[in-house]
């Protein structure tokens, strides 16, 4: 807690009243970090999961046999490659300085919601085991899941970008 602290003029941050306009673009940078995470975690758990799925027998089959199995990967597959592009045009509109207010929305919202369910679906592929500490994954799971709370929930992520949605194709 900070009690009758005075920052001298000099030591300043920009222009006094502009704290808000840095705080917004300091957290959309950091949602955009929440995409970039979200990247991260999709790729490991593809990683863990095919590579699971590969060894693991059933049945006299391996997992990686399975249509389910299969269909989970491609689903995780195909969300990170949606995420990446959202995340990388959206880093790339930060960097030329542009508002990127509903971009750093949508990343952080698909990309924490996207990489808790490649999460989920990594720790279905390895069953019990998943559950366990000896993997990273229940870690991922955990974490992925309380990061969709964290800097904006998706619940007011969702409503902001409704009304941009309005805006922009209701007129």
């Amino acid at each position: 807690a900070f009690e009758q602290v005075r920052v001298p003029p000099e030591n300043m941050i920009g222009n006094e009243g502009d704290g808000f306009k840095f705080a917004q673009n300091w957290i959309n940078a950091g949602r955009i970090r929440h995409g970039a995470r979200g990247i991260g975690v999709i790729e490991r758990c593809l990683e863990l999961g095919a590579s699971y799925a590969k060894q693991r027998q059933t049945f006299g089959e391996n997992l990686s046999e399975r249509q389910s199995i299969q269909w989970m990967l491609v689903d995780s597959y195909t969300d990170l490659h949606m995420l990446r592009l959202l995340v990388f045009d959206a880093a790339s509109k930060y960097d030329a300085g542009k508002d990127i207010r509903h971009d750093a929305y949508m990343a952080k919202y698909l990309g924490d919601t996207k990489s808790f369910q490649a999460a989920d679906k990594c720790m279905q592929i390895h069953g019990g085991l998943g559950l366990t500490t000896d993997l990273p994954i229940e870690r991922m799971w955990r974490d992925q899941r309380s990061f969709i709370i964290t800097e904006g929930p998706t619940e007011i992520l969702k409503m902001a970008l409704a009304r941009q949605i309005i805006r922009e194709y209701a007129g």
